[in-house]
C-alpha cells in the first residue's frame, strides 16, 4: 500500500530535501531494529537536514511480534516502494501487514489524516452489531493499558465472540504523537470502520501514516475458561 501526498508540495530533483530523504533512508531500518526499551521496539526515527525547510523526518513502525530481522526487511522494502514517489514531500508506505513507513518536512504538527488506506476482506459477518460491540469492548481495554505520558507502541488483545469465535485486535501508533493525537488517529479508523466498505468484514486493516488498527475474527476449539486477553509493549 503506497501513498504519496500530491497536496503538500513537491521537491526538485537533486535538491537538499531528496539528498536528506536518501540519507534517512539509510539508516531508517538500522534505527528500527536498535536495541530499546520495550516501548521503543520496532520503532525507528531519523531526521536529516539543517535547513528546516528541506529538513525531512523519516519513521517506521513493526508490531511487537514479528522479529526484528523480519522488520528490518520489510523496512527497507516499503523505502523502495516509497522511492515510486517521484518528488512528493510526503509519503507512506504499509508492507505486508507487517511495517508502516513515512516521510515528511519537520514541521509537523500532529496528526493529519491524509492517505487513509484499507485493506477489507469481502467476507461479512451476518451479526454486525455483536462484532462491533465486541470489538469496541475490546478496544476500549487496549486503551486503558496505554500510559499516560506516552502512546501504547503497540498493543493486541484477543476476546471470545459469537459461537466458538474469537476476535483479535492490534493497534499501533507512531511514537512522534502525544497520546491524545494516537486516540483521534485510532478514533478516526474506528469511524472509517463503520462505513459500508468495512462494516460486518471478517477481517480488516485500516491504516493511516501515523497509526493502524488490524483485527480478524475466526473459529477456535471451545475452551469455557478462557476471557479476553490483552498484551502490550508498553
Amino acid at each position: 500500500m503506497l501513498r504519496c501526498n500530491e497536496k503538500f508540495g513537491t521537491y526538485k530533483p537533486n535538491n537538499a530535501y531528496k539528498k536528506n530523504l536518501a540519507n534517512g533512508f539509510k539508516i531508517l531500518a538500522i534505527e528500527t531494529v536498535k536495541d530499546k526499551s520495550p516501548i521503543e521496539r520496532g520503532f525507528g526515527f531519523t531526521f536529516t537536514g539543517e535547513d528546516t525547510d528541506e529538513s525531512v523526518m523519516t519513521i517506521a513502525i513493526c508490531p511487537a511480534y514479528i522479529k526484528l530481522k523480519d522488520c528490518a526487511t520489510c523496512v527497507n522494502d516499503a523505502i523502495l516502494l516509497l522511492q515510486k514517489c517521484p518528488n512528493q514531500k510526503k509519503a507512506m508506505a504499509w508492507k505486508n501487514n507487517t511495517c508502516l513507513v513515512r516521510y515528511e518536512p519537520i514541521s509537523f504538527k500532529g496528526f493529519d489524516p491524509w492517505g487513509v488506506g484499507h485493506e477489507i476482506s469481502k467476507d461479512k459477518v451476518e451479526d454486525k452489531e455483536g462484532l462491533e460491540k465486541a470489538f469496541s469492548q475490546l478496544f476500549d481495554n487496549l486503551l486503558e493499558v496505554s500510559d499516560d505520558n506516552h502512546p501504547v507502541a503497540f498493543a493486541f488483545g484477543t476476546q471470545p465472540y459469537g459461537s466458538n469465535q474469537h476476535l483479535y485486535v492490534a493497534i499501533q501508533c507512531t511514537l512522534d504523537l502525544v497520546m491524545v493525537h494516537c486516540d483521534d488517529c485510532w478514533y478516526f479508523i474506528i469511524n472509517e470502520m463503520k462505513q459500508p466498505c468495512c462494516r460486518g468484514a471478517i477481517a480488516a486493516t485500516i491504516v493511516t501514516p501515523f497509526c493502524y488498527i488490524r483485527y480478524i475474527y475466526k473459529y477456535r476449539k471451545p475452551n469455557n475458561n478462557e476471557k479476553e486477553k490483552v498484551y502490550t509493549t508498553s
